[in-house]
């Protein structure tokens, strides 16, 4: 089971943005796996902590759901595609002298290759309200850069072989001196050839023109949790674009919309509706059906029952995202009395009757 985000990075629930980055940025450079006191897997949860809760969204979702995937995600680390390198260089500045002052090597360090993220992609669903609080699953059709499958995502034409790049010998990095007031520097960038992979295909795939990617039209099925509220986004890890020649692959992020009902509101994890019912049951009592999401369900309304009087329907509301859709709310019911607009002789006269004997009471107490 995955350790508490603000406990990797030691901070409380109500951290700021800014000490949330001085927390991660002191903790990466510790653990940093070139560094002697390194620690790759500590590294790691670091950064997909960061990850999570330098984002707003994202931390929205965790302090909701747990997970910053809004319980849909496959992993923030290995299958996923997340690259807790990526995450750390974005977050230092200037990374190249960082790297060179502090490991004395490349912007990877021992690690050299510089890998290229692939896109992430946006898609919608929409949903019935019923689908909301129950949960559902859309199959979406995708149109993306996928692994070409003639390379396999190398990028090079089968048969062939993959070397090192002779222009930065396989490092990802090429380095010039220049002059400045403060005396020669190195400056080290991204090598122009190899893009910073350090190896380049002796020859390229024909299909994919050495990119290793290749447009596919697949069919992605998404559940989506209960319990969502409209306008949620959620990160499906790992199934945005794949980056180049084999680089991690970007995320896809759904956005749930959810039609209205004509019946029924949300209130939270309950559901509020209204029921008219005669006049007789309101004074005399009697039972009343009410339309839930299971179904009718029978009232028993009391003597003397009031317009604007609430009976709670318990465990018939929406499945809560936060228990996992384990726990429902309740469905609340809002009676009102229903006048009729016209009355037949006789039953004017039992009315009028009715009045005067109310009269009647109040004259003689």
């Amino acid at each position: 089971m995955k350790r508490d985000y603000y406990e990797l990075l030691g901070v409380s629930k109500s951290a700021s943005p800014d000490e949330i980055k001085r927390a991660y940025r002191k903790l990466a450079l510790q653990y940093h796996p070139d560094k002697p006191t390194g620690n790759e897997e500590k590294f790691k949860e670091i950064n997909e902590a960061y990850q999570a809760l330098s984002d707003p969204e994202q931390r929205t979702q965790y302090d909701r759901f747990g997970s910053a995937d809004g319980g849909m995600g496959q992993g923030t680390w290995g299958a996923g595609g997340f690259d807790p390198f990526e995450v750390f260089q974005r977050e230092f500045t200037g990374f190249e002298d960082l790297f060179g002052g502090i490991f004395g090597g490349s912007p990877r360090g021992r690690r050299g290759r510089v890998v290229e993220r692939g896109d992430d992609r946006l898609t919608n669903v929409t949903l019935s309200f019923e689908e909301m609080a129950r949960g559902a699953q859309r199959d979406i059709i995708l149109e993306r850069l996928r692994a070409c499958p003639t390379c396999s995502g190398t990028g090079a034409e089968p048969g062939t072989s993959i070397s090192a790049c002779k222009t930065c010998t396989g490092t990802g990095v090429v380095e010039r001196q220049v002059r400045t007031v403060f005396g020669a520097m190195v400056h080290r960038s991204v090598c122009p050839d190899c893009r910073g992979e350090g190896k380049r295909p002796e020859k390229l795939c024909k299909d994919c023109n050495g990119t290793g990617r290749a447009h596919q039209r697949d069919t992605l099925r998404v559940k989506v949790p209960p319990g969502l509220d409209d306008g949620t986004r959620i990160r499906i890890s790992g199934e945005g674009e794949v980056g180049p020649r084999g680089g991690p692959a970007g995320h896809l992020y759904v956005t749930v919309h959810v039609k209205k009902h004509p019946a029924f509101t949300r209130d939270g994890d309950d559901v509020r509706s209204t029921l008219a019912i005669p006049f007789t049951t309101a004074v005399l009592g009697g039972t009343a059906e009410a339309e839930t999401l299971d179904g009718e369900k029978s009232i028993d309304v009391p003597r003397g029952t009031a317009s604007g009087t609430e009976f709670r329907l318990r465990g018939n509301g929406i499945a809560s995202a936060a228990g996992r859709g384990e726990k429902r709310g309740d469905h609340i019911v809002t009676v009102v009395i229903d006048v009729p607009k016209r009355v037949s002789t006789e039953q004017e006269d039992l009315l009028r009757r009715f009045a005067e004997m109310k009269k009647s009471r109040r004259f003689f107490s």
